[in-house]
């Protein structure tokens, strides 16, 4: 009887080990296809590739529309404050030197806001328009549209600190020198 309930104990020890392999895991190996893409996929690259081209250009012009805005209205806050340095009121050219940096701060950080937002603003129409697309494509075109944009975000933050670096050394610069009267040249005077 031990032995009948030991031979019993081994075969169900091996059903149960067999157990433990997969029962699918022939079924389940399939291989895999390779699809191409059709004249309707083709057509929707085609169609994303056009308005990507479009879109971009769109996204080249904005910027460059902020930047033309952004250097207009320094260049009139400088030309305002060149006005004032030849009144040769010392308060008053302080006063707008002070408001000159102010003004410039805060449109040097409209400035970036505003870019941000513009790229943002084309990654998402891209976004949009990359979802019909097959997947294996979209994949592709999602890596190629954020590299894109890292690339555009790089170069408006990089400007920033540009632009940056020059409102701290025009702050840094002393605008008002005072000569003492003695201090200057004597002028010869012929009669």
């Amino acid at each position: 009887m031990k032995n009948l309930l030991l031979a019993f104990g081994a075969c169900f020890l091996g059903l149960t080990m067999t157990a433990q392999e997969s029962l699918i895991a022939g079924i389940m190996q399939v291989e895999p296809v390779n699809l191409t893409i059709g004249q309707e996929d083709q057509k929707k690259v085609d169609e994303y590739d056009a308005d990507y081209a479009e879109e971009l250009a769109k996204l080249d012009e904005l910027l460059l529309e902020q930047s033309e805005d952004y250097a207009a209205e320094i260049t009139k806050l400088v030309e305002d404050f060149t006005a004032t340095m030849e009144k040769g009121d010392e308060r008053t050219i302080k006063n707008s030197k002070q408001n000159v940096n102010s003004l410039a701060n805060s449109k040097t950080f409209g400035l970036i806001k505003d870019k941000k937002r513009t790229i943002q603003n084309f990654h998402n129409s891209m976004t949009i328009l990359i979802r019909p697309l097959p997947k294996p494509i979209a994949k592709m075109k999602e890596k190629e549209l954020n590299d894109l944009v890292e690339d555009y975000r790089s170069k408006i933050h990089e400007e920033f600190e540009a632009n940056q670096r020059v409102l701290k050394a025009f702050k840094a610069t002393e605008h008002v020198t005072k000569t003492h009267i003695s201090d200057m040249p004597e002028s010869s005077t012929e009669n």
